[in-house]
């Protein structure tokens, strides 16, 4: 069981740092997007247009790892349950993801919007 767990833990931090590249890749473009622009349309509302120009990209991310997570969490859930074990890990994990992601929108957005 331990070993099937760790598998599904390993694929948890593949999963997270595929993600986090991806994200931080379409982050650092709007921001030389922005630094692309002559100096003098290099203001706030120009800002907003390229992070909004790339949402739609970056909530399909989101979606796409929010289901890849999901996945992983129903596997071990199966280990778990085909165990005998509760499905508390399974909870602790979903849960430490759902902040991690809160906190790192919130850092990504006060540097977009800074």
């Amino acid at each position: 069981m331990t070993a099937k767990l760790q598998e599904y833990i390993n694929q948890l931090y593949r999963t997270e740092a595929a993600y986090r590249a991806t994200l931080n890749g379409i982050v650092e473009g709007a921001k030389q997007e922005f630094l692309a622009l002559p100096r003098d349309q290099r203001n706030k509302e120009n800002k907003m247009k390229i992070v909004r120009s790339k949402l739609d990209v970056l909530l399909a991310q989101e979606d796409a790892c929010d289901a890849e997570v999901e996945a992983i969490l129903s596997g071990m859930q199966a280990v778990l349950k085909e165990y005998g074990q509760s499905n508390d890990l399974v909870n602790e994990v979903r849960s430490y993801y759902q902040e991690s992601k809160v906190t790192w929108k919130a850092a990504m957005m006060t540097q977009l919007y800074s």
